[in-house]
């Protein structure tokens, strides 16, 4: 199992920092392909749309695929390398002159990624044999996108100015390796074959089971489907805004006004915190339904990001930081457990995808809100500044008001003809 979980964080550790490194040569690229640089903040911004999009649809394709192991890992390697080999090949089209084909190439290496982001909470589920095993395995993955944040302000340190084709080749390079590593592990015993109750379904479900098995059979919305996931979804926007604007709007202000002249390198406590959660999670005491530890992670955050704003030293920022990153770390470590252990419903395995692909269409809505916040010259509003306690806050009322914000789909699975 250790082995099964550093694929995973290796994989997301991977991904988060070519998409670093994208962010940190796009200007230079938009130079040499003759694009004026004020649309760089459009770019990413459109870049975040096709995010929604494609994660939305990668995890309906995960789950239609989550039966067939051998053909999934095959199409999941496929998409890595693909996606390698456009991101190596920016460098090259931006030389050109190019614009448009820098672009048109620059939109197809983001929907190739997409296919690596809720598919492999999918294989991940497959690998795991019971419930524990798909939250210590999400949780990796999880903690392997946090370290990657955590070390991206010293990674645009190091790189500014660098060559973008060594950079993007070995970010691509990497990232093939770490794909192949991943889609070569095999499922567990327990989940690759039904139990034995499974395998014999009662009269209540033997249709369910009967449309399990036919082509083009999907999760129905009240049970897998994404639909059943909109409602964390929209909690994930609301919080994740707030994570947006204060960890790349707000942070390096707050740990000047702390006293510090080098920010930099005090910018990964919140990752940090969010990683070391994700890692931790499984060793910390849980109520028998993680979505229990929803309100309680929204109000942690709340209240540490209230405090930032006025902690009195340097080191008690650094702690309100790893804290306020910790309970983001919570929160999504409960939603992706119970996401990623929804692969292992019998009798179709499916669930994981649609889950995982809501969520992380939700974190992408975050970031294209805070993108258009920049192009539209409000990041500097005073309203802003409230925006992470804010947002939070309500997330934390919603939780605490509406018991419907804090229930998550179980990992039974409803199979519906199309």
């Amino acid at each position: 199992m250790p082995s099964l979980a550093l694929r995973a964080a290796l994989v997301q550790f991977v991904l988060a920092l070519t998409w670093i490194v994208y962010v940190l040569h796009l200007p230079a690229l938009l130079d040499q392909a003759g694009i004026d640089r004020r649309w760089f903040v459009w770019i990413l911004l459109a870049d975040q749309i096709t995010f929604v999009l494609a994660d939305w649809a990668a995890g309906a394709w995960a789950d239609r695929l989550a039966a067939a192991w051998s053909r999934f890992g095959r199409l999941f390697l496929a998409a890595a390398v693909g996606s390698s080999l456009l991101m190596l090949s920016l460098p090259w089209l931006a030389a050109t002159g190019s614009g448009v084909l820098l672009l048109l190439v620059t939109f197809a290496w983001t929907l190739t990624s997409s296919a690596l982001r809720a598919p492999l909470f999918t294989l991940l589920g497959r690998m795991g044999a019971d419930a524990r095993t798909a939250s210590r395995l999400a949780g990796a993955a999880l903690a392997g996108a946090g370290f990657a944040s955590a070390v991206g302000p010293w990674m645009a340190t190091a790189l500014r100015g660098g060559d973008p084709r060594i950079a993007l080749g070995i970010g691509a390079m990497a990232l093939i390796a770490a794909a192949w590593i991943a889609a070569s592990a095999q499922p567990s015993a327990a989940s690759a074959q039904p139990s034995a109750a499974s395998a014999q379904p009662s009269a209540a479900s033997a249709q369910p089971s009967a449309a399990a098995i036919a082509p083009g059979a999907r999760p129905h919305a009240d049970g897998t489907g994404q639909a059943a996931w909109l409602p964390a979804g929209l909690l994930v926007v609301l919080l994740g805004f707030g994570v947006q604007v204060h960890t790349i709007l707000h942070s390096e202000a707050l740990y000047r006004a702390a006293g510090t002249t080098t920010p930099m390198l005090w910018m990964p406590a919140f990752w940090l915190g969010f990683a070391l959660l994700c890692v931790l999670a499984d060793a910390l005491p849980k109520p028998r339904d993680p979505a229990a530890v929803l309100p309680w992670a929204a109000a942690a955050g709340t209240l540490a990001l209230l405090l930032a704003r006025q902690a009195p030293a340097l080191p008690v920022l650094a702690a309100l930081q790893c804290a306020a990153g910790a309970a983001w770390g919570l929160f999504m470590q409960a939603l992706f457990a119970r996401a990623t252990h929804m692969a292992q419903a019998a009798p179709a395995r499916a669930g994981a995808g649609s889950a995982t692909g809501v969520l992380f269409s939700a974190m992408a809505v975050a970031a294209a809100a805070r993108l258009a916040v920049v192009a539209g010259g409000w990041q500097s509003s005073a309203a802003l500044s409230w925006a992470p306690v804010g947002t939070w806050a309500c997330a934390a009322l919603l939780l605490v008001l509406l018991p419907a914000a804090r229930r998550l789909p179980g990992p039974h699975t409803a199979i519906a003809r199309p």
